[in-house]
C-alpha cells in the first residue's frame, strides 16, 4: 500500500509530503470497494473484505509495522464520515440484509472503542454522509429487501446530543442509491 500524506498546521493547507511505504494488508485478497479507508489519530484504518470475512485492520501511520486486526465489526456498505478523533458509520449491511444501526467510533489510547448512537428510523446501505461542526447528515442510499430500493431521504443527527434523527427535506430529482459503498 502506497500513500501520499499531506499535514496541515493551523488552518493552513500543506503540500504532499513524502509517499508513506506502509506494509500491505494481511489477507491476499483485500476489497474496500464497500468499505473505507481513513486516517484517525496516528492510525490508517482499513475496512473491507478479505477472503470473504470482512474486518477492520489498522496501521501506525508513521511506522511500516505490521497491520492490526481491530476489535470492532463494521458494516459492508456503512456510510462513513470522520469525526473528532475517529469517525462515524451508518446503516450497511450485515449478512445480506440492510440496517438501520448508527455507531460512533473514537480511539481510547490508540485502539477504537464503539458506541451506540440511535438507529436511523429506516434501514439503508450504500448511503452518503458527512459530519459538518458536530452534525451528522446521511443522504440517499437504498433500502427494503437487499437495500435495492433507492431513496431520497435526508437525515441528521446532532452528535453532541443524539437523541433523535431529524428527517430533512427529500433531494430534488431520482433517488439516489449508492451515494456511498454499496453491498
Amino acid at each position: 500500500v502506497l500513500l501520499c500524506a499531506s499535514r496541515a498546521v493551523a488552518g493552513v493547507a500543506a503540500a504532499p509530503t513524502q509517499p508513506l511505504q506502509i506494509e500491505p494488508l494481511p489477507a491476499p485478497v483485500f476489497d474496500v470497494r464497500e468499505g473505507f479507508v481513513l486516517a484517525a489519530g496516528d492510525r490508517l484504518f482499513a475496512a473491507g473484505e478479505g477472503n470473504g470475512a470482512p474486518g477492520l485492520w489498522s496501521s501506525g501511520l508513521e511506522a511500516t509495522g505490521p497491520w492490526e486486526k481491530a476489535n470492532v465489526p463494521v458494516p459492508r456498505g456503512a456510510a462513513v464520515a470522520p469525526h473528532a478523533n475517529g469517525w462515524v458509520m451508518v446503516g450497511g449491511s450485515v449478512d445480506g440484509e440492510p440496517t438501520a444501526t448508527a455507531t460512533k467510533i473514537e480511539l481510547a489510547g490508540g485502539e477504537p472503542r464503539a458506541t451506540s448512537l440511535p438507529d436511523l428510523p429506516e434501514v439503508v446501505t450504500g448511503a452518503g454522509a458527512a459530519v459538518v461542526g458536530d452534525v451528522l447528515y446521511v443522504f440517499g442510499g437504498g433500502t427494503g429487501p437487499g437495500g435495492t430500493v433507492p431513496i431520497k431521504t435526508f437525515w441528521t443527527l446532532d452528535l453532541k446530543n443524539p437523541l433523535a434523527w431529524r428527517a430533512g427535506p427529500e433531494f430534488p430529482g431520482a433517488p439516489r442509491a449508492g451515494a456511498g459503498p454499496r453491498p
